[in-house]
């Protein structure tokens, strides 16, 4: 049913002229938002549809290991890499968190997808909840230092 419905969007989109993006979602969570976990499946899902493709979020991507790959190799299907760290709670992913927090390795992560050929845009992902009581002006002002630390510029 999801891979019929994403081509009744993809052929809406089409006829609009704009783009679509899937996003996989974290398996944890594929009860409540969404049965595309993988970049293997995502890739399959928008492989007809050359107007179709992924956005892929850290928070939900962060354990694939075709990731890094999926950036490498198929960067032309890539269409936005949201940021951010993952804050856990007994062994499952609780939030996210700013990119020097939280339990992924930055300073090894970021490096190893950008390195790989993807150049499009990045996106700062922040929720309210994820926010854990800060300023969210201070999370925006102290970003950019971050990335670059964890790309190894700064």
């Amino acid at each position: 049913r999801a891979a019929d419905g994403f081509a009744l969007l993809a052929d809406r989109a089409a006829a609009a002229g704009v783009s679509l993006g899937l996003e996989p979602i974290f398996p944890g969570d594929a009860l409540t938002k969404g049965v595309v976990n993988t970049c293997a499946q995502a890739l399959d899902f928008i492989a007809p549809f050359p107007q179709a493709k992924l956005i892929l979020d850290l928070y939900h991507s962060w354990w694939d290991p075709d990731l890094a790959g999926t950036v490498r190799d198929r960067a032309d299907r890539v269409a936005l890499i949201q940021l951010c760290n993952v804050r856990f709670a007994d062994g499952m992913p609780v939030g996210r968190d700013v990119l020097p927090r939280g339990a992924l390795d930055m300073a090894t992560l970021l490096p190893a997808l950008l390195s790989a050929g993807y150049d499009g845009p990045l996106e700062l992902e922040l929720f309210p909840q994820d926010r854990l009581g800060r300023d969210p002006r201070d999370l925006v002002r102290y970003f950019p230092a971050d990335l670059a630390a964890a790309l190894g510029a700064a």
